[in-house]
Formats: C-alpha cells, structure tokens, sequence
C-alpha cells in the first residue's frame, strides 16, 4: 500500500510540473513592433481596408498612424469593412487588443491610456484627421479583448449588391490624463472582427 502510494504521490507530482511549465509557455514568445494597427477579420469572407486600399482578410491600418501622440491628443482614420461572400454575412466586433504591453512598465501603462472609438459613417470625409464625427457610435471604451459593438453584431449583405460593405471612423485617443511613467510606451493595437454567413 505504501508503494502505490509513494507512486501516485510521484505521478501527480509530475503532473504538477508539466502543467506549471505549460503554462509558462507565453513568458519565451516575443513579438516584433509596428507602428500601424491590424484589422482582424478572419478568412470566412469579410474583408478590410482604407481608403484606396485593397480590401483584405488581415488588413495593416497604416493610415491609422498613432505615432508620437501626446495626451489628450487623437488620430483617426476611416476603415471600410465588406463582404467578399455570396451570402449575407453577420458580423461583430470581437475584442481590442495590443500585440504589446501586457506586461508592466511602459507599454502596458501606455495600453492602459488609449481609448478607441468605433462611429459608423457614410463618407470618409466624415472622418478627416482632427474633425468631429457624425454618425452612429458602434464602440467606445479601452482595448479590451471583450470588446463587442454597442448595438449587437451587424449584417452585410451579399458581395456585388447594395449594404455589401459599410465604413467606420476609427479614433484611437491618449487620455489627457496619462500617467509619466506611460512615457516611451508602444503597442499595436489590433481590432478583431468575428461573424458568420448567414
């Protein structure tokens, strides 16, 4: 009885270690910086871009340009989603995130002082750098990997006919108030979209 004892103590032992070094896994992946944001959307058919941009499935948001921004300061940029499918598609926004920091010091301090805001538009002149936007308000809060759109998820229709593809400005603000310690941080914020065909 003492045997088979000493040997489960082992095995769960074992067990322990495994899943402790499992979940250590995140601490060794490092991850390059961009200045640009990426727009998310998957391969199931609902495409991104800008302005002259191709519409693709993993869209660089490079006219979204949030270098050397102070607080209080803000940037924005139009950002058109469309439908590449035959059918309608249903869609969501499906979590803001930065590809860095997460961690603590400068970047994760810096994450934490970026709001964003999501305002459906009909014009991308709606959406000039430093203008006030007019138009239906779709998300505003910080990055969060919860971040869904207000109003609950939206539809496009059918590629090649009418409400295939609708335009958002994207704002992407420092709080005036941001702390000093947040100075020199940096991240690549990532807007992901989820959906299905319909």
């Amino acid at each position: 009885m003492r045997k088979v004892l000493a040997t489960a103590l082992v095995a769960a032992v074992l067990v322990v270690l495994f899943a402790s070094a499992q979940g250590t896994a995140a601490l060794w992946r490092a991850e390059g910086t961009i200045n640009a944001g990426v727009v998310t959307t998957g391969v199931w058919g609902l495409l991104a871009s800008s302005g002259g941009d191709k519409p693709v499935p993993n869209f660089e948001f490079a006219s979204l340009d949030t270098s050397n921004m102070v607080p209080g300061q803000f940037v924005q940029a139009p950002l058109t989603l469309s439908n590449a499918n035959a059918k309608p598609v249903t869609y969501d926004l499906a979590g803001l995130g930065p590809a860095i920091g997460a961690g603590q010091g400068p970047d994760s301090e810096f994450a934490h002082s970026i709001s964003v805001r999501l305002t459906k538009i009909a014009d991308p002149t709606a959406c000039l750098a430093q203008e006030t936007i007019g138009g239906n308000l779709e998300y505003q809060g910080g990055i969060d990997s919860g971040a869904t759109f207000i109003n609950g998820p939206r539809t496009l229709s059918a590629a090649g006919t009418a409400g295939e593809a609708e335009m958002f400005c994207v704002r992407v603000m420092v709080n005036a108030n941001m702390s000093v310690s947040a100075s020199g941080g940096q991240i690549q914020l990532v807007l992901n979209f989820a959906g299905a065909e319909q």
